[in-house]
């Protein structure tokens, strides 16, 4: 499902890369959890993104996701020439 959502993402922008964090929520319930933390990273390193894993219960990450999210549109930011500067696409 993610990639598919990656796929729309760039075919809608026209580019082959955004600013995306990988974010696996819920990992305060480890029995249940159906991507592993391998995975995820793989994931990652192909997209050339980063990752993290957050629980919303216990509040574990929630604040490093956003960063990781900041920085990586700080950083697409500083790569998009003058005049593409100012356009937002939020989907």
């Amino acid at each position: 499902m993610i990639g598919v959502i990656r796929d729309k993402i760039l075919n809608f922008t026209g580019t082959d890369w955004v600013p995306i964090v990988i974010v696996g929520n819920k990992t305060d319930l480890q029995g249940q959890r159906q991507v592993s933390r391998e995975d995820g990273e793989e994931l990652a390193a192909r997209w050339k993104c980063l990752s993290c894993e957050t629980s919303a219960k216990t509040n574990m990450n929630i604040g490093r996701a956003f960063e990781l999210m900041i920085a990586e549109i700080e950083k697409s930011t500083d790569q998009v020439p003058e005049e593409k500067k100012g356009e937002c696409s939020i989907l």
